[in-house]
């Protein structure tokens, strides 16, 4: 009997399915930036007027694409990657290291994303609010929280994987 860690069918199509939705998701809102951008530049400079709350827009969509795009990069596992030395580690070594600089990663998204969601907490309280559109941040930093959580476990489950596999 295969373990779920190890069942690389449904963990293909699971993979597959939650980047088809940051895939979608993300391309709305590229797709969405590049809109609010054009109509603000011919607004601005064909029309003399400039589409009210762009930057506020633009703002709103690029917190989107970023924050996407953390578990999709940590599910491919296509974090930037800068190995001059550590090319260089073999065999069980290199195996231990990426096993360490995974644990970092790891923290680091929890540490993050707890930070990111006690300051949307904060944000609720103090009924923080984009100036022009009115936008609440407080739902954005929850969202963005989340999927920092959710990069840290897709993290610990590539961990679990690796250690199973070592074994």
């Amino acid at each position: 009997m295969r373990s779920f860690l190890t069942n690389h069918d449904v963990l293909a199509t699971l993979r597959r399915r939650i980047m088809l939705v940051a895939s979608l998701l993300s391309g709305a809102m590229l797709l969405g930036l590049t809109a609010v951008t054009v109509v603000d530049v011919v607004g601005r400079y064909v029309l003399n007027s400039p589409l009210s709350g762009a930057s506020e827009m633009t703002e709103l969509l690029l917190i989107g694409v970023i924050f996407l795009g953390i578990p999709a990069i940590t599910i491919d596992q296509d974090h930037l990657l800068i190995d001059l030395v550590t090319d260089h580690f073999r065999g069980a070594f290199k195996d231990w290291h990426h096993l360490l600089v995974q644990a970092i990663v790891m923290g680091f998204f929890a540490v993050t994303g707890w930070q990111v969601l006690e300051h949307a907490a904060r944000l609720e309280t103090y009924g923080e609010a984009t100036v022009y559109l009115g936008v609440p941040y407080a739902p954005i930093a929850r969202i963005a929280g989340g999927l920092l959580i959710f990069s840290a476990f897709v993290v610990l489950w590539q961990i679990a994987g690796r250690l199973l596999r070592i074994r």
